[in-house]
């Protein structure tokens, strides 16, 4: 090959490298955006957890117990007049104790799925954290191969390189051709599924918000609900001892 074809090729791999390079750390920076994102993203369903069950959770069954002992205390408190009024009041009470039993007993089921899923997720996520550290591993073994090929260099680059063989040069050229090939094509498809998860990303954020706002209407909810309770309390506070 002539010079002037040996300084084309030259130019076309520099021109294959540079875009290679351009396209695999921008598929970097856009994995550390996405990297950020789900964080953001799993600090948010956190909250929305906290608020749902440590927040809304613990007011709902407050309110529960709350609506219950009203009803035990009223029906208590229902005077009767012979034995069939007396058995009407019995059975009330026998119901409204099976009714916070059922009601119970189905939120102990979802209770118990969100176990299963939480237990999951945590699975899932010591695999992320094992599959990191394994990584990080394979990182510190290229760093420290390549640590010692710049030694190696080191003390080659004492010697004059003109004792290399064209033939070592070829093979060198040749591999260096294919590997980078193979690059642009990892680089396409590696951009296609990065772009899918950003999408992904965001509607996960849009479900969350979403999610955000169903916790705050709940909270409303619930308050009000606490009103009602209140002005209940006194009515039946009237009939105890009445």
């Amino acid at each position: 090959m002539s010079q002037p074809d040996l300084n084309l090729a030259n130019i076309e791999n520099l021109k294959r490298i540079y875009q290679t390079e351009s396209s695999i750390l921008w598929s970097r920076a856009q994995s550390v955006q996405i990297q950020s994102l789900v964080e953001e993203n799993r600090f948010l369903n956190l909250q929305n957890f906290s608020a749902a069950f440590l927040g809304n959770r613990q007011l709902i069954n407050q309110n529960t117990d709350d609506i219950f002992r009203d009803r035990y205390n009223l029906l208590k408190n229902t005077p009767t007049k012979n034995t069939n009024e007396k058995q009407y009041i019995d059975a009330l009470e026998a119901q409204s104790r099976i009714d916070i039993l059922e009601h119970r007993s189905k939120l102990n089921h979802v209770m118990q799925e969100a176990n299963i899923m939480m237990a999951a997720i945590n699975r899932q996520l010591s695999e992320v954290v094992e599959m990191m550290q394994e990584t990080n591993d394979q990182l510190i073994s290229f760093n420290n191969r390549n640590l010692d090929k710049n030694t190696e260099l080191l003390q080659n680059v004492k010697q004059s390189p003109s004792s290399v063989e064209s033939q070592q040069i070829s093979a060198i050229e040749e591999e260096n051709l294919a590997r980078l090939k193979k690059l642009q094509v990892d680089a396409m498809e590696l951009e296609k599924s990065i772009a899918d998860v950003v999408h992904v990303t965001h509607a996960n954020r849009e479900a969350i918000l979403k999610r955000t706002k169903h916790n705050e209407t709940s909270r409303t909810q619930i308050l009000e609900t606490r009103k009602h309770l209140a002005d209940q309390h006194l009515q039946i506070e009237k009939l105890i001892g009445a």
